[in-house]
């Protein structure tokens, strides 16, 4: 359980309990992500059975799902975090 503050109607802060259900798999690999960005190291993990080096820029959750960022290659890339092995 996640508490987010967000602005109501009259601008006053209110609070919203927001629920997220994630396995442990998934915690566990938001965390390494999330320590991979303040460190500023490359992350390696399989990807739809490709192996993958990665320089992670940042996290989104959208539509039910987490989504990384990362620079590959020299290029911007986004993976779904279901994907990752």
């Amino acid at each position: 359980m996640e508490w987010l503050k967000r602005h109501d109607q009259k601008d006053n802060l209110t609070s919203q309990n927001i629920k997220f259900n994630f396995s442990n798999e998934m915690l566990s690999s938001i965390a390494k992500v999330v320590k991979a960005i303040y460190e500023k190291r490359r992350v390696a993990f399989d990807y739809l059975n490709e192996y993958r080096k990665v320089k992670p820029q940042g996290l989104k959750y959208f539509n039910n799902k987490w989504y990384l960022a990362g620079e590959e290659n020299i290029k911007i890339k986004t993976f779904n975090l279901i994907e990752v092995k």
